[in-house]
């Protein structure tokens, strides 16, 4: 009777030690979380957990926004940094800034901008009629290109884009996927139609679209790779910046005789039509 109570015994200390082993209850910051800093303004996470060997028996991931080393929420909308699925910050470094996206519940549809107004903390709302997840027209951090509009971050202009494709689809790619330079006075787009080189002659031409965003106008022209072998570089993201496209910087653009912005570099080359395959009827 002795050896089978100590026998037992031993069994629940083994058990014991072994569940002390593989059982990990925490509250910590998530390591897989982003934490995006810009100047006053923080966006982070933090888990609380109960972990049992490999699985979760518990896992609650709460978000924050801090400003000025405080928690923060927007006196109109407190429940807003619950519904944001990840937050970038302006190529600018100057600026003091947040941008945010909607998560699922929003279908990630809507853009927010956390800014300073008048020496206090704000969030904006960008119109879900300008579409979403837009890309930055250029290192100065102020303009964001949508599928059907301009948006100045610190001024709130708003420009209205038309002809931009994808504009209407609700599943299509999005600016930041496919925009590889943006005129200066914001009348032309230049975006990658095919940036795989045709190698069936010496020049290697890739399909670019060249989108008139006043007009609406758009047609895919030709350009040699061979001749400006930038367009086909990429950039991976930079902390929590998301520049523009790499081949924007080399983009060379000349005020023309009509007053709007003509592209020098790359060459622009033939007009690319999209052939046209006879009927099976």
């Amino acid at each position: 009777m002795l050896n089978r109570c100590i026998l037992v015994l031993i069994t629940l200390l083994a058990s014991i030690a072994l569940y002390a082993c593989t059982r990990t209850d925490s509250s910590a910051t998530d390591d897989d979380a982003p934490k995006t800093v810009r100047g006053r303004f923080m966006f982070t996470k933090s888990l609380h957990a109960l972990r049992v060997g490999d699985s979760y028996a518990y896992r609650d991931v709460t978000q924050y926004f801090f400003f000025d080393g405080k928690p923060w929420k927007p006196a109109d909308d407190p429940d807003l940094v619950d519904r944001v699925g990840g937050c970038d910050t302006s190529p600018n470094t100057a600026i003091e800034m947040l941008r945010c996206t909607g998560d699922f519940t929003e279908s990630y549809r809507t853009t927010y901008i956390l800014r300073v107004k008048d020496g206090r903390p704000e969030a904006r709302k960008i119109d879900e009629t300008c579409g979403r997840n837009p890309v930055w027209i250029d290192n100065d951090g102020q303009w964001l290109l949508f599928p059907k509009c301009y948006y100045n971050i610190v001024t709130d202009e708003k420009i209205a884009v038309t002809g931009m494709p994808f504009a209407d689809d609700p599943q299509g790619s999005t600016p930041v996927q496919y925009v590889l330079g943006v005129s200066p006075d914001k009348k032309t787009v230049i975006g990658s139609y095919d940036l795989y080189p045709d190698s069936s002659n010496k020049d290697k031409l890739v399909k670019l679209w060249v989108i008139d965003t006043v007009s609406g106008k758009s047609e895919v022209r030709k350009a040699s790779v061979a001749k400006f072998p930038w367009l086909t570089d990429y950039e991976q993201p930079t902390g929590d910046i998301l520049s523009p496209a790499a081949a924007s910087k080399h983009f060379v653009w000349k005020r023309g005789i009509s007053g709007r912005d003509m592209l020098v570099e790359p060459e622009l080359l033939g007009v690319w039509v999209r052939p046209q395959y006879p009927s099976n009827k």
